[in-house]
């Protein structure tokens, strides 16, 4: 993201143009990271799961794929589900054995504190 810097020393006219133009990068550098959240369909043990649940998807939706972190994640392109090359994260997590959200009638049972 480009910022323009605000001089201490300028014409309020090119102060108020450079804090516009600013706050607009900002707000589409905030817009640009939620469509990209609200496009994530979540976790899915295999490709066919991902099928399954999703087999009208909208062009760039995308989801994790696998048992474990680091996962492969896929996007729709149009036609199909494409898989990155990239790993988005570097950890490894187990999920195999995990509770899933259709075992919790009641979320409270499983909070500690």
């Amino acid at each position: 993201m480009d910022l323009k810097a605000i001089s201490k020393v300028t014409r309020w006219g090119k102060a108020a143009s450079d804090i516009n133009s600013n706050f607009n990068a900002v707000n589409e550098a905030v817009e640009s990271c939620n469509k990209e959240l609200s496009l994530a369909l979540g976790f899915f043990e295999s490709l066919q799961d991902l099928r399954t649940a999703y087999p009208n998807p909208e062009i760039g939706y995308w989801a994790y794929v696998g048992t474990s972190f680091p996962a492969n994640y896929y996007t729709w392109d149009g036609t199909s589900w494409i898989i990155s090359e990239e790993k988005k994260h570097p950890e490894t997590i187990d999920l195999v054995d995990y509770i899933e959200s259709e075992e919790v009638s009641d979320p409270s049972i499983i909070l500690t504190y």
